[in-house]
């Protein structure tokens, strides 16, 4: 059997409302036939494994996988296991590949090199009106291919289940970015910017080279986690202007559901493991100090908690207010890095999961 071009992964729990919408739209992608789908059944009780089975006997190149409810992390670290794609990619079972849009930007939107921010610009109360392009992942996938790259980053549209709104996360520009401590410090604050693994294409070898997996034991961050750890490992990383993800917020979500103080422990407990991780990473590569200093200044910041539990996981408060240009020879290097190894063994983020 040839190697499919790519690989698209979807975990699944109980999205039958969206699961129809999310695989029509990669199934009409153009070069389909070179795709290969994995959609993990996350131990969903509606009917989702019925819709997946509908497509697979339809289309041989999809795959279903059903397992106990495990969490995304696990149901995509088991995919990457069983792909054999030259590129990877993620998607939700309750989004959609391929959008298109004409809407305007914002008058204050958030910039982070040729990545640009539009939250919730479109507050008329119109209806949302979106195109759609058959030709999201082939466009990725030519770049990637032609510029040599480990990964191909695409954009977002978002829409809100509960309002008429629309908010963006788009590149300007095509531009190619090296391991050079500038462009790696841009990467790595547009992929904490993108929030998600998502509405991107990943070389398969590069995954597996670096041995990047998600995070089980994370409620949140761990989409965050991967992109940052990929685009710090990655030589060559290109962005691609015109291939947009769907993706659908929903109300029923941690942010909605949990109590303030609730929200704020699982944010706080998911900024430890992730800044951790990312940190001792950063470490171990002394070309990026500049970004590790950054990195490092962020996550004192983020400390939200004022007790014996939380507050001796966070770097130095007089990290805050630092204008080192390297954390390299500071007073508060050694406390800082004991802070962080301590962080990995009491909130291992990969505890559950071993390769």
């Amino acid at each position: 059997m040839k190697q499919p071009d790519l690989t698209i992964i979807i975990p699944a729990y109980n999205v039958q409302r969206y699961m129809r919408d999310c695989l029509c739209s990669i199934v009409e992608q153009n070069g389909f036939d070179r795709f290969e789908v994995i959609v993990i059944n996350d131990g969903s009780t509606d009917s989702t494994e019925y819709i997946v089975q509908d497509y697979m006997d339809r289309h041989s190149n999809i795959r279903l996988v059903s397992q106990e409810n495990s969490g995304v992390s696990v149901s995509r670290n088991r995919a990457i296991d069983m792909a054999h794609g030259k590129y990877i990619s993620f998607v939700d079972g309750d989004d959609c590949v391929g959008a298109t849009h004409c809407y305007c930007f914002s008058d204050y939107p958030q910039t982070t090199g040729n990545l640009t921010l539009n939250r919730d610009y479109n507050k008329t109360g119109d209806t949302i009106q979106l195109g759609y392009d058959p030709d999201y992942f082939i466009r990725m996938l030519n770049v990637a291919a032609k510029n040599d790259a480990e990964i191909a980053m695409g954009g977002k549209i978002t829409t809100y289940s509960d309002h008429h709104m629309v908010s963006t996360c788009v590149y300007q520009s095509m531009h190619v970015y090296d391991a050079s401590p500038g462009d790696k410090d841009i990467l790595l604050r547009q992929a904490s910017a993108r929030e998600s693994a998502n509405f991107a294409v990943y070389r398969r070898d590069f995954i597996n080279a670096h041995n990047l997996r998600f995070a089980p034991s994370m409620a949140l961050n761990e989409d965050m986690l991967f992109c940052m750890q990929a685009v710090l490992h990655a030589n060559r990383v290109v962005t691609v202007p015109d291939s947009l993800y769907l993706y659908k917020r929903r109300t029923n979500t941690l942010s909605s559901l949990s109590s303030k103080s609730d929200r704020i422990e699982k944010y706080t407990r998911a900024s430890i493991q992730h800044m951790s991780v990312i940190l001792n990473d950063l470490k171990e590569k002394p070309q990026y100090a500049t970004s590790y200093r950054y990195w490092m200044k962020n996550f004192a910041e983020q400390s939200e908690f004022d007790d014996d539990l939380y507050t001796p996981c966070f770097p130095d408060k007089n990290c805050t207010m630092c204008d080192r240009k390297t954390c390299h020879g500071c007073k508060h290097e050694k406390q800082n890095d004991e802070i962080i190894r301590k962080n990995l063994i009491t909130f291992n983020p990969y505890r559950s999961y071993t390769r």
